[in-house]
This record gives C-alpha cells, sequence and structure tokens, in this order.
C-alpha cells in the first residue's frame, strides 16, 4: 500500500505544495538515471472540495442519477451505451470515429486498455460518462481545476499518482488494478491543452465460468498491498485561491486555454477584468 495525505490536520501552503511536487518529479528523474527499471511520471489531479473521494464520471453519474450507488458496471455495459451513441457523434460533430470493435475481456483484463481510445476520451472530454479519470502532467493544471471552482466551504484537493515504481505489476481476480491510458492519441483538443493522461481502475470476477470485467474505486486499488501505484493527496488551504489562480493566469493556465471555448474565454475575460483589474 502507497497512499499518504498531506495537510490532513492543517491544510499545507500553496508554496509548500510547489516544493513538494518539484522533489517528486525531480527524484523520479534521479531514479530513472540510476536503474534500468522503470518509474513512470507522477501525473496530477486537482479537486475542488477535499472531502471528495476520487471518483470517476461513470461513479458519479450511477450514485446520484441512477441512485445505484454499490451498483457493479460492467466492462461489456459501457461499450454498448458507448456504441450506441456512435453514430450520433459522428453524424452532428463532424468527427468520423471508427466502429468500436468487439470487447476483448481477455485482453483488457490483461493489458486495460480501450480499443479506439480517441472516442472515449472524446466521451471523458465532453460529458458522457465515463470509467476513465483524468490526470494531467502538469501539476499547474491541476492546480487551476482545484482553485477555479474551490468555494469557502471546504479547502481543496491535489492527487498526485504514480503507476510504475521500479517493479511490474500483475492483476489478481477480485483485487482492483489501476492502468494507466496512453497521451500519445489523435482526439479531442483539450486532451492535449489540459496535458491529459488517463487512468481507469478495474476488476474480474469469475461468472458461470467466463471471466467479467467490471470497474472498481481508484481508492481501493491504492489501498491494497503493491509495490505500484504510488497516491499522494495534498490537502491545500481555500484561502490560497485568489494568489494561485493570478499566478496560473500569468502562465497562461486559465479558463480559455484550456477549453477553448467562446463561454471559457469570456470566464478568462471577466477574471482578468474584474479580479485583476484590466491589462496591463
Amino acid at each position: 500500500m502507497s497512499f499518504k495525505i498531506y495537510g490532513d490536520d492543517n491544510p499545507i501552503s500553496w508554496s509548500i505544495f510547489q516544493s513538494c511536487a518539484n522533489q517528486l518529479i525531480e527524484k523520479n528523474k534521479t531514479q530513472r538515471s540510476k536503474t534500468p527499471l522503470y518509474y513512470s511520471d507522477w501525473v496530477f489531479r486537482g479537486q475542488s472540495q477535499q472531502s471528495w473521494m476520487l471518483a470517476t464520471s461513470l461513479e458519479r453519474y450511477i450514485k446520484n442519477e441512477l441512485n445505484l450507488e454499490d451498483k457493479k458496471f460492467y466492462l461489456e455495459e459501457y461499450y454498448r451505451a458507448a456504441h450506441s451513441v456512435l453514430p450520433a457523434v459522428n453524424s452532428l460533430t463532424g468527427n468520423n470515429f471508427p466502429d468500436i470493435e468487439d470487447i476483448d475481456e481477455k485482453d483488457f483484463s490483461k493489458f486495460g486498455y480501450f480499443k479506439q481510445p480517441s472516442f472515449h476520451y472524446f466521451l471523458r472530454h465532453n460529458g458522457f460518462p465515463s470509467p476513465l479519470m483524468d490526470w494531467s502532467y502538469s501539476y499547474y493544471v491541476a492546480a487551476f481545476f482545484a482553485f477555479s471552482a474551490a468555494t469557502n466551504s471546504d479547502d481543496v484537493s491535489i492527487y498526485a499518482y504514480r503507476e510504475y515504481c521500479g517493479e511490474s505489476k500483475s492483476g489478481i481476480v477480485g483485487r482492483p488494478i489501476i492502468e494507466t491510458q496512453g497521451p500519445y492519441i489523435e482526439t479531442h483538443h483539450r486532451h492535449f491543452s489540459q496535458q491529459s493522461t488517463y487512468t481507469v481502475c478495474y476488476a474480474s470476477e469469475v461468472k458461470n465460468g467466463e471471466r467479467k470485467v467490471y470497474f472498481a474505486k481508484h481508492e481501493d486499488a491504492v489501498l491494497t498491498e503493491s509495490s505500484s501505484d504510488h497516491m499522494i493527496k495534498f490537502i491545500l488551504s481555500k484561502n490560497e485561491k485568489d494568489k494561485v489562480l493570478e499566478s496560473l493566469y500569468y502562465m497562461n493556465i486559465n479558463d480559455y486555454s484550456l477549453f477553448r471555448t467562446d463561454e471559457s474565454l469570456l470566464k478568462s475575460e471577466a477574471f482578468l477584468n474584474f479580479k485583476l483589474g484590466g491589462r496591463r
């Protein structure tokens, strides 16, 4: 198990978080330079309320819209739902995603990769309930998502996650496992502007003599005994919001640079004019 929390008793400052994140990144580089073993990059995810658990949009949809919090959602169910929206997506958005190939549960349980990932990434970025959890290689981008929607009711959190830590890992039936999905995919522009990568957490069980894959909770995976899947939760003070967002704005990390929509442009302009006093 490798799940740590910093700031649980007393939220940390933005400057301390930056120092911690930079140390993680630099230590990872050093480990890579000294061994042929594989150490994957740290990736980051921001959440505007630290009390929230890590949850995919599919988990939230099942809980909030279907009122089925404990339901197991199987891979074949998700593929069936995704396949059903493909004709509308291609007809009405101008995209031309290829048909989703048949599900090979044996391959998925072995490798944890979606076939036709560009389509699944598109769904994730456009509001369709998805088992993919999005992360960023930039902790600055993660910080924007944490602080931009922060309120006075709760502090924010930024998660850091590293999948491979010098050792391989293998799945065991019934035990959840996290797999990172590759970033080098031609898909929605937000994937690139947000420096995105994704994880999927899944487990499998044997039903009627067949192995069935279902989606599991990320935090369940990092709480199992493993030499991989290192995760850290940093809790930062909500009082840092204005300072952090101003700093990020002048690094060109804002609503418009990350979303590229008319609405996000006006949000960025509002922040500039009302919060920062206009262009200097």
